[in-house]
């Protein structure tokens, strides 16, 4: 009888350390589970980061385009304000040599 009970209380030993191995083996499946949980939540941070600076980018890029726009009016603005002013200097000294040789050629 004593020799049943050894036996018994061996193989309680080894159910008890069967049942420890599996709760160890749960908890390190559990702590898996949440550096997993962990890693998902900081790459969505991360996604959201990049969406964010591409929709800051896109929107700066669009702010460039209009910009340069303005630019390019601008500048043909310039460009015809100098040929008029160059055709009007033109047209000043024309008027003034006509003058001065029509004072000239008639005394």
């Amino acid at each position: 009888s004593s020799t049943s009970q050894l036996v018994a209380l061996e193989a309680m030993d080894e159910n008890t350390e069967e049942l420890e191995k599996l709760a160890r083996a749960a908890q390190d499946l559990r702590q898996a589970f949440i550096d997993v949980e962990s890693l998902v939540n900081v790459q969505g941070e991360v996604i959201t980061d990049i969406e964010e600076h591409l929709a800051h980018t896109a929107n700066r890029t669009k702010e460039a385009e209009e910009e340069l726009a303005r630019a390019q009016v601008s500048q043909r603005r310039w460009c015809r304000y100098r040929w008029f002013m160059s055709f009007v200097l033109v047209a000043i000294i024309l008027v003034i040599g006509i003058m001065v040789f029509w004072e000239h050629g008639h005394p």
